[in-house]
């Protein structure tokens, strides 16, 4: 199953994130949907809400996307865990793509990455519908956000590319982006040795 259509999910606060169905048992009647959110606030105490309306599936062939199950659902329930977050650094700057970054906050925790920075340059989005980036807008995401660099790296030396999802606000002259989201495994905070943000490394402590 390739795609789906109708499906949002959504914390209080701004959030991000990605969405996928797998079949965890081909005999079996039934597709599971795997989605990953990062909030733009700790997701302490609130409230999440999972809307469902006509899902879709993907053809192939055709390609486009057919119908599967009409119908609306609506699930709201409370999210309350363990911050186990650590906050690396922030204060430091970059330049590239002849723009200087200051790096706003650096956080890591065994299951994700965030990273809050400003750019110097105001991003100029065109008048393109709602949900549909043309090449311009394209660019510009790739400039303030892709083209930012984070690498984590384990105590034994592997090292793992954050997640690539984020947002690009501007504001007043410059642009404030987010950028990461959830990891695609747990790393526990002492298997991690450091985390580098367009070359500027944090050390990470497990304490």
């Amino acid at each position: 199953m390739g795609g789906f259509g109708g499906v949002d999910l959504n914390v209080k606060g701004g959030s991000h994130g990605s969405s996928w169905f797998v079949d965890e048992d081909p005999d079996d009647d039934f597709v599971q949907m795997v989605q990953t959110i990062s909030s733009d606030r700790p997701i302490t105490r609130c409230t999440a809400t999972a809307e469902f309306s006509d899902l879709c599936g993907w053809d192939d062939e055709a390609e486009t996307s057919v119908p599967l199950i009409e119908g609306h659902w609506k699930f709201r329930f409370d999210v309350d865990y363990e911050d186990s977050s650590q906050v690396c650094g922030g204060g430091d700057t970059f330049a590239q793509d002849d723009m200087t970054f200051t790096i706003d906050e650096v956080r890591v925790s065994p299951v994700a990455v965030r990273v809050a920075y400003t750019v110097d340059s105001e991003a100029q989005w065109s008048d393109a519908p709602s949900g549909r980036l043309n090449d311009e807008d394209r660019e510009t995401v790739r400039r303030y956000l892709e083209n930012v660099e984070i690498l984590l790296t384990k105590t034994d030396g592997t090292v793992v590319q954050a997640p690539n999802g984020g947002s690009v606000k501007p504001d007043r002259g410059a642009t404030v982006c987010v950028k990461g989201g959830v990891l695609d495994e747990i790393i526990p905070l002492e298997e991690l040795a450091s985390i580098s943000v367009g070359g500027i490394t944090y050390p990470i402590s497990a304490e």
